[in-house]
């Protein structure tokens, strides 16, 4: 039964009373007038309603272990950030000189070292072309509010084998 006549509602706030958005350290939003001005006792879940996150995954690694040249094959490993209570996911880039370009990959968190296999989705034996400038591989952490602008890198070696016919070609010659 839906109730008729007059309904009181509750009068809203003025806008002078709601609680402002604040700068909070240099990376997002605190809710002032919660939690004083400085955002120490901000909760995880506001955390992931108003700030990026604050805390760097602890590092990351990747080795190659495809023999062709410009594809890179292999586990990129991720470590976590000591303090993931503002972090979601942890995204791996492309970068060049600590600077992240195009994503390869979004991982969400584990309870473990998180890891991604880096191989041409199409032909998972084969490994994925390096992008013009790639030096290295990024992780940023990230949440709803969006990524931490730096992050740990790993450079970018690319192993591979030429055929032993092109390595000795003209050694054995005489003359």
């Amino acid at each position: 039964l839906a109730r008729r006549g007059k309904v009181d509602m509750p009068t809203p706030l003025p806008m002078s009373e709601l609680p402002a958005l604040v700068p909070w350290h240099h990376h997002g939003l605190m809710k002032a007038g919660f939690h004083g001005a400085t955002g120490a006792n901000i909760t995880a879940e506001e955390r992931l309603l108003f700030t990026v996150p604050t805390h760097k995954a602890a590092g990351i690694n990747f080795r190659d272990v495809d023999d062709r040249k410009s594809e890179l094959f292999g586990t990129i490993e991720v470590f976590r950030a000591p303090d993931e209570l503002d972090i979601q996911h942890y995204d791996v880039y492309w970068a060049t000189d600590g600077k992240p370009g195009a994503l390869i990959a979004c991982l969400p968190k584990t309870l473990t070292t998180i890891t991604h296999v880096l191989r041409d989705e199409a032909r998972h034996e084969r490994g994925v072309a390096i992008p013009l400038h790639a030096n290295q591989l990024m992780v940023l952490t990230a949440n709803g509010m969006g990524s931490m602008l730096v992050g740990p890198t790993v450079d970018i070696w690319d192993h591979f084998e030429p055929p032993l016919q092109k390595i000795f070609q003209g050694f054995l010659r005489g003359g």
